[in-house]
């Protein structure tokens, strides 16, 4: 079963049946009995806090009854660590709804690689951000230099 832990301390089990993914599919528009046609807007889902919130709170709340605690307090017990522990395991228990273990293996592969693939994108797009910086810098630098050897700047 797959599991994460809020602000809180909380233990919350997240596990998927047919009814909790009609759920999803019909009031979230998030078809998740196909794991291969639906992997882009899986990866969007899981993004979505508001979607995903809804989710999960549909699969923990009979547990947060019995813990006798509401969607308020659930919600207080999130934070940005807390919400990616939540998708990991909720990752993990989609992964588990595939019955042939080849297949959930191959789900689990690629949804990794789809996460490498996030993090590589963010450096390069970190990369990106510092030259462009480094550029504007050298350019005023250039333009400063210039300025301050009596030439006007160029309009």
């Amino acid at each position: 079963m797959a599991t994460y832990k809020d602000t809180k301390g909380r233990e919350w089990h997240l596990s998927l049946d047919p009814l909790s993914m009609e759920y999803i599919r019909d009031e979230l528009h998030v078809d998740l009995f196909d794991p291969w046609e639906s992997a882009d807007i899986f990866a969007k889902f899981l993004d979505n806090w508001d979607a995903f919130g809804r989710a999960v709170w549909h699969l923990i709340e009979s547990q947060a009854g019995s813990m006798s605690v509401d969607q308020d307090a659930w919600k207080s017990g999130l934070s940005g660590d807390v919400m990616f522990a939540a998708q990991e395991a909720f990752k993990r228990a989609r992964a588990d709804f595939i019955p042939n273990k080849q297949q959930r293996e191959t789900w689990i592969k690629a949804m990794a690689l789809g996460a490498e693939g996030m993090e590589e994108l963010a450096e390069v797009v970190m990369e990106k951000m510092d030259t462009s910086g480094l550029v504007k810098r050298s350019i005023d630098s250039a333009i400063s230099s210039l300025e301050s050897a009596g030439l006007a700047r160029p309009d």
